[in-house]
């Protein structure tokens, strides 16, 4: 089970059952229905993954979305690993009384064992050295720190929201990419705002894909569908002309009715182009064309499902 698996999952709505999953060292797949009150039966389309369906109350689709961004701390992310996990929440508890040393010497302990002797309550050792990075950034071991997230780093390469997460977090630890590339898109979250909200699609290089719709639903989890990984990676390629014309990041604020915003993400940070859907409808030219696509896109993604409930694919 991947971390980013689980930290889409991290919701309390879903976290019996993982953690029966973890206590019987079963993979979760295909899972059951999950259902909300509110949440209405509908028809897959063909080849659709099978999914659960829940409602995780106001923050849930949220703080999905949230981490589509690649913007989530070390801390934020092994907190819902320690979720399913008790070791990983054990070496938390140490940086959180002040004890780094022996944080660091538990996290790379259980990195280690993995070696030998995999655990199956436990994450996997490229996991695991997100933990190690995060003891060592905690006890002042900066550069120590780097070093593991660059050993990871290199360990997920070709896959874009991995990727973009750790730049993020090498960002912060004061470490910028190379000039090519820090302004390579890698990922791209398009906003569209409505009076009644705000319809999501994100594509990332890799293939990966999510969507989120403005009635409070949303598409998550694995994709396995060939024609929506294809229709993400035409996204990004009409996509990566356009990263100059965007501006660098300064907050993230709702996106007003009326208003369509690109958000490119790169290893070098996010880059938004913000413009009016009366002007885009309008428009000639690359922007009409990525538009286009991310529509496609969304069309794909959205086939086949309600857009008032929340789709997950949990199968490895």
């Amino acid at each position: 089970m991947t971390i980013w698996l689980l930290a889409l999952l991290a919701a309390a709505i879903l976290a019996y059952a993982f953690a029966r999953a973890k206590a019987s060292h079963r993979s979760v797949g295909p899972p059951e229905t999950l259902r909300s009150a509110g949440a209405q039966g509908t028809s897959r389309a063909p080849g659709s993954p099978r999914v659960a369906e829940a409602s995780g109350g106001d923050d849930f689709v949220p703080s999905l979305k949230a981490i589509a961004f690649a913007e989530q701390s070390l801390a934020e992310e092994l907190g819902s690993m320690a979720r399913f996990a008790p070791a990983v929440g054990d070496v938390l508890a140490k940086v959180e009384a002040g004890d780094g040393a022996e944080a660091v010497r538990h996290a790379i302990a259980l990195h280690d064992a993995g070696t030998s002797n995999p655990d199956p309550l436990l994450p996997s050792q490229t996991e695991l050295l997100l933990l190690v990075a995060h003891a060592k950034a905690e006890c002042g071991d900066r550069e120590g720190a780097v070093d593991t997230l660059r050993r990871f780093l290199e360990e997920i390469r070709g896959s874009s929201h991995p990727v973009l997460q750790t730049w993020y977090r090498l960002r912060r630890l004061g470490v910028e990419p190379e000039k090519d590339e820090a302004r390579q898109p890698l990922g791209l979250v398009v906003e569209t705002g409505y009076p009644e909200g705000i319809d999501t699609v994100v594509a990332y290089s890799d293939g990966s894909s999510r969507f989120f719709s403005r009635q409070g639903g949303a598409v998550v989890g694995k994709e396995r569908r060939a024609e929506v990984h294809e229709a993400a990676r035409r996204a990004m390629a009409v996509a990566a002309p356009l990263v100059e014309m965007a501006d660098e990041w300064t907050a993230r604020g709702e996106v007003d009715p009326g208003r369509v915003r690109f958000t490119f993400l790169t290893p070098g940070g996010p880059r938004v182009l913000e413009v009016d859907a009366r002007d885009l409808e309008a428009a000639k030219g690359a922007l009409e064309a990525l538009h286009a696509a991310v529509s496609e896109l969304g069309a794909r993604k959205i086939e086949g499902y309600s857009r008032d409930a929340v789709h997950m694919d949990m199968r490895r």
